[in-house]
């Protein structure tokens, strides 16, 4: 396994410890396409967050947004082995991930996520040890050969975690669902309150007339 393929596997597990955290939000909405669901978080995201003045991140799954992006003329970017779009749909700044549950969206503000670091080749270790570090400079990776056994040894550090300061903060956006928040499902405007029963055959059918 390559160096650069050993920091890429590390960055993997820290965006799946990521996105896992994030999947306990407290706030949830619903939207029957992605361009539904997007709109309601970023509408919940409103309300949380009115009086900030916020930028807007949204976590989605690459192939809940394939179709529309594969027509679209927009422009993607790559941070820490993410793709992502700025300001998507005028909604804020979208990341796309495989880690990201399809048919789920994460979204929160930016000032609610917190690195914690210590860069690999800061003054501190960097007396003592020499890494070889991701683009981050939070991931380090040492490999030491053995040339009695022809092997060699490698040593991976990971200095960085990532969260969400306010969990009620988080939005979870469910696609393919009826749209708008949890609470205002079917039963408000579905078929028992305006479905057959008041004005199928039980109230106007044949018994009247035979």
């Amino acid at each position: 396994m390559t160096t650069d393929k050993m920091l890429s596997d590390v960055q993997k597990g820290i965006r799946s410890d990521f996105f896992t955290y994030l999947a306990q939000g407290t706030s949830t909405v619903t939207g029957a396409t992605f361009q539904m669901a997007l709109a309601q978080s970023w509408g919940k995201l409103q309300i949380l967050f009115e009086d900030d003045g916020v930028s807007l991140v949204h976590f989605m799954n690459p192939l809940d947004v394939a179709s529309y992006l594969g027509t679209a003329n927009i422009t993607t970017q790559n941070a820490f082995g993410m793709n992502y779009v700025e300001d998507f749909m005028g909604l804020g700044r979208v990341f796309f991930n495989s880690s990201v549950p399809q048919g789920k969206i994460y979204s929160t503000v930016q000032d609610n996520l917190v690195l914690y670091y210590v860069p690999v080749n800061g003054a501190d270790l960097s007396e003592a040890f020499n890494f070889t570090s991701d683009e981050t400079g939070y991931i380090g990776i040492h490999e030491e050969p053995d040339y009695t056994n022809m092997t060699a040894s490698d040593t991976v550090i990971n200095g960085m975690t990532l969260f969400a300061e306010r969990l009620d903060g988080v939005v979870v956006g469910t696609i393919g669902a009826a749209g708008g928040e949890d609470a205002g499902g079917e039963d408000a405007g579905g078929e028992d309150a305006g479905g057959e029963d008041a004005g199928g055959e039980d109230a106007g059918g044949e018994e009247p007339g035979e």
